[in-house]
């Protein structure tokens, strides 16, 4: 199993855009959007097998990879006052849209993003992920 998944992480690497440090630098596949995230879960469990492995090469590939990519899906983070002309804008900072032309904020998106923000907190910096202890909704 650990060989499949390296052969797929390694492969997802080609997917991910680096030509040129512009907008959609870090993200992954042709349309760069929110889906950039559901990438760097896969790659964040990776690194957890490389380190476990002592494959140190591919380590260090794949912490920087997670970074760059973590660095796309916070441009896809709203903050406050961003949306302004969203119906829902004082529910929107924090939301993650779509992509860059798709402001929507979707459950999935934001379930996928806090995912893969977890998984690189742990795995990449080595933080545990501080949780808001009020859980009540407004």
């Amino acid at each position: 199993y650990a060989n499949y998944v390296l052969r797929l992480s390694d492969y997802l690497l080609t997917e991910q855009n680096l030509g040129e440090r512009g907008e959609v630098f870090g993200s992954f596949h042709t349309f760069p959007s929110i889906n950039t995230a559901s990438y760097l879960e896969g790659l964040t469990d990776a690194i957890q097998l490389v380190k476990a492995l002592g494959d140190t090469r591919r380590e260090k590939l794949y912490v920087e990879r997670a970074m760059i990519g973590l660095r796309w899906i916070l441009r896809l983070q709203y903050g406050p006052g961003e949306m302004k002309q969203h119906h829902a804008s004082h529910r929107s900072p924090g939301g993650f849209r779509g992509s860059l032309t798709d402001s929507s904020i979707r459950i999935d998106h934001n379930g996928h993003a806090i995912s893969a923000i977890t998984r690189a907190l742990r795995y990449v910096f080595r933080e545990s992920p501080a949780v808001e202890q009020n859980t009540s909704v407004h």
